[in-house]
């Protein structure tokens, strides 16, 4: 399967996510792509009168998406109803969230990250511009019960190149969606 979005001036709450079930196992739910630090961090006002730096940067989306995926259906080696009730899976996912417009609200802002200071406009250009090599992967195996609450899905994911501040989670559990 695969998905590609783009979107011009999208509003914020209309940005593509990516990360988890349906997207990319192994990363935990709309992680990928542009993080930047939390708004009360970035101006001076009462709750941060130092104007110190958000340790914990906020997903905000993007504009583009790219998503591929693939999975192995395994058939059971057991007999019984109760067989077509749970489907094994192997599956190899990708995919990134893009900002391709870099709208970074002033040109002279600054983000500091890991003691080092970078202008925020190129910041966004370098970290969350369109580029193939911040696609992220996983591997791993899955497998879901139809029952008749709805299936209830169970996978392991092996994320293959994570980064350091990308959000994993080898096991995830979801209830109500196939995949």
């Amino acid at each position: 399967y695969g998905k590609l979005g783009y979107g011009n001036d999208l509003p914020f709450y209309k940005n593509f996510y990516a990360g988890g079930f349906g997207s990319v196992r192994g990363y935990d739910n709309s992680t990928l792509g542009p993080k930047y630090p939390g708004v009360a961090f970035q101006e001076k006002i009462d709750i941060n009168p130092n104007n110190s730096q958000d340790p914990n940067f906020e997903e905000v989306g993007g504009n583009a998406v790219v998503q591929v995926g693939a999975e192995l259906a395994l058939p059971l080696p057991f007999k019984g109803d109760w067989t077509r009730q749970v489907r094994p899976v192997l599956f190899a996912e990708g995919a990134q969230v893009f900002d391709t417009q870099c709208d970074v609200p002033a040109a002279d802002s600054n983000v500091t990250i890991g003691g080092k200071t970078y202008s925020a406009r190129q910041y966004c250009k370098d970290n969350y511009g369109f580029d193939a090599g911040n696609m992220r992967y996983s591997v791993g195996l899955g497998f879901t019960w139809i029952t008749m609450i709805g299936p209830l899905s169970l996978s392991y994911a092996y994320p293959l190149n994570d980064k350091a501040g990308d959000e994993t989670k080898n096991i995830q559990f979801e209830i109500g969606r196939t995949f």
